[in-house]
């Protein structure tokens, strides 16, 4: 089956996505509006590309959008004409989406991923009408998570087929070797630097359990990079000593399932969050997690039973949590046993591979 894929390959979960269905016998045809990193695509996988870089792709300029996403609609049409797709494919609602729709081609198939449909649309009347347009040219509608689907059927009534973000079990598993040879206990967060994902409060809580029972071995590890990363280590620097957390930067995802069985109590205090990746790469590798009630995270979190809620944007809540577990290994355990469990039922990526390819021959068959 041969489909055209609208995204962009600089993010990891499209290049999760497209190597995924590749290895799986699907002829896969990839458009973005920037170039691919190099190296991470197969043979089989067909790229093309307008070829901007980071920073000029989000220059907010309309006479400069306009421009570009014409030159994009064109290009798209002509790949339609020259490979002949039996499905096109748009990642990200506000954007690529709105691609997908202006090529006029169907079967059209949308996957909404967060911000595309939490924030863009609530910018203007404008904005909201786009993606209401966008959105009800999609044949089919896809979301990671339910809560992400409730905030689509705020905007349009449609059916919405939940596919989450899965995990590769084999890989994100436990492993005792990343452990055995520190005494510390790790309290740590893999996300990136930015705002939204609560980083400052997470450094906060950790230096109030940290003077707290100063008698525990306590380590601070952030993983990943972003726009925040100075005003973060100013931060650390006036709480902590150095030698107390360490700033590892951007990990390689083929090297991240180690940070997390590094980590022993994973903490995500995240004020908004649409479904959470990270968490479910933790909870695959069997560890206790902390996380907001926000967002698609109250979905994948049950409180007390494979991990603790707390309330956003509050670092007393998020300190109890992280003493309650520094204190209590069994309790971690319990929690982590439970969490993996319910990430091989549920988040089995897999699973949600095997489930995307059904949802294609359904279109692609109903069609004919």
């Amino acid at each position: 089956m041969r489909i055209l894929f609208l995204a962009d390959a600089q993010s990891s979960h499209t290049q999760k996505w497209i190597l995924g269905l590749s290895e799986n016998g699907l002829d896969v045809h990839l458009f973005s509006l920037n170039d691919p990193p190099v190296g991470w695509y197969n043979a089989n996988i067909k790229i093309y590309s307008l070829g901007l870089n980071e920073k000029i792709k989000y220059k907010s300029e309309i006479s400069f959008k306009k421009i570009i996403y014409l030159k994009a609609i064109i290009k798209i049409r002509e790949i339609i004409k020259l490979i002949n797709p039996e499905i096109l494919h748009s990642y990200y609602a506000s954007s690529y989406g709105f691609l997908g729709s202006a090529a006029n081609f169907h079967p059209f198939l949308l996957s909404v991923w967060g911000s595309d449909i939490e924030s863009f649309p609530y910018k203007s009347i404008f904005h909201k009408l786009l993606i209401g347009h966008t959105l009800n040219s999609a044949d089919k509608i896809m979301a990671t998570s339910s809560y992400l689907a409730a905030k689509v059927n705020d905007i349009v009534k449609r059916e919405i087929d939940i596919i989450p973000f899965g995990v590769d079990t084999e890989k994100f598993k436990p492993d005792e070797s990343k452990i055995a040879g520190h005494k510390d206990i790790i309290i740590g967060t893999i996300k990136s630097l930015e705002d939204v994902y609560g980083i400052d409060i997470l450094i906060k809580a950790f230096s109030l359990v940290k003077s707290k029972i100063s008698r525990m071995p306590l380590k601070l590890l952030i993983v990943g990079r972003g726009n925040r990363e100075g005003e973060l280590k100013k931060i650390a620097s006036s709480l902590l000593n150095q030698d107390d957390y360490l700033f590892q930067g951007y990990v390689e995802h083929d090297l991240i399932h180690e940070y997390h069985n590094k980590i022993d109590i994973p903490v995500y205090l995240s004020r908004k969050e649409s479904f959470g990746v990270s968490i479910i790469e933790s909870m695959s590798c069997s560890k206790p997690i902390i996380a907001t009630g926000v967002g698609g995270l109250r979905e994948i979190i049950s409180d007390g039973v494979d991990g603790i809620l707390v309330k956003p944007d509050n670092i007393t809540s998020a300190a109890e949590a992280i003493e309650k577990l520094v204190l209590n290994p069994d309790l971690r355990d319990y929690l982590g046993q439970n969490g993996m469990r319910k990430v091989l039922k549920y988040y089995n990526w897999e699973d949600n591979l095997n489930y995307m390819i059904s949802v294609y021959r359904g279109l692609h068959y109903g069609n004919k």
